[in-house]
């Protein structure tokens, strides 16, 4: 532990965490899992050093399978506060999807959500025109566009940003984790037999089935959020339908 913790003056006393954290990744690429873990943190402590890659970190996370969407749109939400330069630089990458073929669609719609508010625009700025002021190059998000004219919003409106997000997206979120929407069977706290999907986050599903195993109470919301549900002890056509036209779910 001593060859990678140092000390600095007086014996003793600790380097800063941010200190701790650079030098442990300053030695590995950009690519390392350690490294994007460590740059994640550090986004998290709202710091950005200069002496690491931290575009190119940030870029390989949007890129890397095993982060969860969740930490994904955590990330670009974090991005989205820093200066216009570097935050206008990954943005756009993802939105162009230039960076990599496996960028999450969910995503790519955030970050052109987030580049909105960079440029000053009206209702009477034409989609085609927007493309043209942010430097997108794929034309897909009309839909996002008109969505944000109906409901009479400022394009531009910095406070509405992950609002809209949720409004227009969540539907899709839920479809892009559909391996981890978990089917239970149940008696609720009033004795009656019971059907939940219940969307559980990647780094909760260990401790959700370990406590599926135990006897006793389970409050689902505590490890996922239960996006249908209908008594009995198979799925209702009801929510057969809904999961489908909803999420494109075949139960």
């Amino acid at each position: 532990m001593s060859e990678i913790i140092k000390t600095t003056g007086d014996v003793g006393q600790p380097l800063e965490l941010e200190k701790i954290m650079v030098d442990l990744a300053s030695g590995m690429p950009p690519g390392n899992f350690y490294c994007q873990l460590i740059v994640r943190a550090l986004l998290r402590l709202d710091k950005w050093p200069e002496e690491l890659q931290m575009e190119k970190s940030v870029l390989s996370i949007l890129t890397n399978y095993e982060f969860s969407a969740r930490s994904k749109i955590e990330i670009i939400l974090r991005v989205n506060k820093l200066g216009v330069d570097r935050r206008n630089a990954i943005l756009l990458s993802l939105v162009n999807n230039s960076v990599s073929e496996r960028n999450s669609d969910v995503c790519r719609k955030l970050a052109f959500i987030c580049l909105l508010k960079t440029i000053s625009i009206d209702f009477k700025t034409s989609n085609d025109e927007i493309y043209q002021l942010l430097g997108v190059e794929n034309f897909d998000f009309d839909y996002a566009l008109d969505f944000l004219r109906t409901l009479g919003q400022n394009l531009y409106d910095q406070s509405k940003v992950f609002q809209l997000f949720q409004s227009v997206y969540a539907n899709e979120y839920v479809k892009e984790m559909g391996e981890h929407v978990h089917k239970l069977k149940a008696k609720d706290t009033t004795g009656r037999w019971a059907y939940y999907f219940v969307l559980v986050e990647p780094e909760m599903e260990n401790e959700y089935l370990r406590a599926c195993a135990r006897d006793g109470t389970l409050d689902l919301e505590d490890y996922g959020k239960v996006v249908a549900s209908c008594y009995g002890e198979v799925p209702s056509t009801e929510v057969k339908t809904y999961l489908k036209e909803r999420y494109d779910f075949d139960v």
